[in-house]
C-alpha cells in the first residue's frame, strides 16, 4: 500500500477513534472529501490498524445503484453476523404509518434490535464500522447509522463514515446528524500541495520525478491524488525512468490522462456537477452564475452549489 501522503491529521483523527474504542469509549468521525481526494484509502487504513487493535471490522461501500434498496448498506456491514431471526429485522422497510395516510413511519424497533447485535458482538472485542461514499447509502441505514451514533457512548464500538463534498445534493439524514453532534470530529482532504504531489508520484513510480517535471504534474491536476493515480498509470506505460521525464513530456502525458480520468471523477458527483463543469471547459471563462446555470440548463442554485465541486477538488 503506498503510503499516504499530507494525510497526518486524518490518521492521527483515526488513531485516537481507535484508541476511544478499544478503552470502551466509542465514538465517530466523519470524513468528507470532493471526488479523486483519496478518501477511499483512509477506510483501508483504518480497517488495518484496526485489526491491529484486534477489533472487528465491519465495512460497506456504498454506491448509487443501490440507494434505493432498502437496508443496504446495513445489509453490506452485518449480514455475515445476523442469524435468521436477526435477518427478519431487515426483511421489509418502514411500516405504513396506522391512519393509511400511506406515510412512512420509521422502525424504531428494529434499530434498536440491530443495536442490540452490535452490543453483543462488542462483548467479544472492540468492534468498528467502516462506510465509504456514505452519501450512497439507502435512507434508512443512513438512519440507523445516525442512530448509532447517539448510542456509542461507553460502548467499545466506533463509526467512521467517509462522503462526499459539493455532490450538488442535500444532506442525507446520516451526515445531518453527525454534523449536529460537535463531539464528533469531522475531517475535510484537501487536494495535495506541490511537495505532496512529488512525494505521492514518487511512491507510486519507485522514483522521483525531476522538480520541474513534477511541478507541471500538479499544475495539471490541481493535486487530486485521483488524477495523480492516471498520471503515474501513464508514466510507467511510457517505460522511461521517472527522473528522464522532461517537463514538456510530463506536460502532454498529463493532458492525455486528465482527460481519461476526469469525466470519470465528475460522474461520481450528481449531474449538475458534470453539466457546470462541461460549460466551464467550453466557455473558457464565466461571467457570473447566470449564464453559467442558463447554458447548463440547471437552476441557478444547482450551479452555485456544482461549482464547488472543481474547485474542491483542485
Amino acid at each position: 500500500m503506498t503510503p499516504l501522503v499530507e494525510r497526518a491529521r486524518a490518521l492521527q483523527v483515526l488513531n485516537a477513534l481507535l484508541g476511544h474504542v478499544v478503552a470502551g469509549a466509542g465514538t465517530a468521525v466523519s470524513v468528507e472529501a470532493p471526488a479523486g481526494a483519496g478518501k477511499g484509502a483512509l477506510p483501508a487504513e483504518a480497517a488495518a490498524r484496526a485489526r491491529r487493535h484486534k477489533a472487528h471490522v465491519l465495512r460497506a461501500r456504498c454506491c448509487p445503484h443501490e440507494a434505493a434498496e432498502p437496508w443496504g448498506a446495513v445489509r453490506q456491514l452485518l449480514d455475515a453476523l445476523l442469524s435468521e431471526e436477526d435477518r427478519g429485522l431487515l426483511d421489509a422497510g418502514p411500516a405504513p404509518l396506522p391512519d393509511g395516510s400511506g406515510d412512512r413511519a420509521l422502525p424504531v424497533e428494529r434499530f434498536h434490535d440491530l443495536y442490540l447485535v452490535l452490543l453483543r458482538l462488542s462483548r467479544r472485542g472492540p468492534v468498528v464500522l467502516l462506510v465509504d461514499d456514505a452519501h450512497h447509502a439507502d435512507d434508512l441505514s443512513q438512519r440507523w447509522l445516525a442512530y448509532l451514533a447517539r448510542r456509542l457512548e461507553g460502548v467499545p464500538i466506533g463509526l467512521a463514515v467517509a462522503g462526499r463534498t459539493a455532490t450538488g445534493a442535500a444532506r442525507g439524514a446520516l451526515e445531518t446528524a453527525l454534523a449536529a453532534c460537535p463531539e464528533f470530529p469531522r475531517l475535510s482532504l484537501r487536494p495535495l500541495s506541490e511537495q505532496g504531489t512529488a512525494d505521492t508520484l514518487a511512491g507510486k513510480l519507485g522514483q522521483a520525478l525531476e522538480p520541474d517535471s513534477a511541478a507541471v504534474c500538479h499544475a495539471a491536476t490541481g493535486g487530486n491524488p485521483g488524477l495523480l493515480d492516471a498520471v503515474a498509470v501513464s508514466v510507467a506505460r511510457t517505460g522511461t525512468p521517472a527522473p528522464r521525464i522532461t517537463p514538456d513530456q510530463a506536460a502532454g502525458l498529463c493532458d492525455r490522462a486528465v482527460l481519461r480520468a476526469l469525466p470519470l471523477l465528475l460522474n461520481r458527483h450528481a449531474p449538475a456537477v458534470t453539466a457546470t463543469a462541461t460549460v466551464v471547459i467550453a466557455l473558457g471563462q464565466v461571467t457570473g452564475l447566470p449564464l453559467l446555470a442558463a447554458t447548463a440548463r440547471i437552476a441557478v442554485s444547482d450551479a452555485e452549489q456544482a461549482v464547488t465541486a472543481p474547485e474542491d477538488a483542485g
